[in-house]
């Protein structure tokens, strides 16, 4: 099996649409660009409740992630939640009712997201 030659692009959307160019090392990739580039894995596009709602909507750039873009992928996350709510996850000696720990919080919710792995150019602002 050969290497993977990744995107290089300022961010996500264009690795996916319009990429300058692909290189499989990091020194071909700031080569090619002229410019410092790194190695980034990052999420777009909308979240979705299941897996194939999630494919049913990347179907067309999916089609060929087998073959050509196996940096594509769809991958499960949680859903981003406030400061407030990150806190209360905690778990805290409650000592009653001779039970030392209360029941576990339920499971946080997640999205299913598209998810690339590209080169970016370090004068992507982010």
């Amino acid at each position: 099996m050969g290497s993977v030659s990744y995107p290089i692009a300022t961010c996500a959307e264009y690795a996916l649409a319009k990429p300058l160019g692909f290189a499989e090392r990091l020194s071909d990739a700031a080569k090619l660009v002229r410019r410092d580039v790194s190695f980034v894995s990052s999420d777009i596009g909308p979240g979705f409740e299941n897996f194939e709602a999630a494919s049913r909507h990347w179907y067309e750039h999916l089609i060929d992630q087998l073959n050509d873009r196996p940096w594509i992928r769809i991958r499960e996350i949680t859903k981003p939640v406030s400061a407030d709510e990150a806190w209360t996850r905690f778990v805290r000696p409650i000592c009653q009712n001779g039970r030392r720990w209360p029941n576990p919080p339920p499971p946080m919710p997640t999205e299913w997201r598209l998810n690339i792995t590209f080169w970016r150019t370090k004068s992507c602002a982010l």
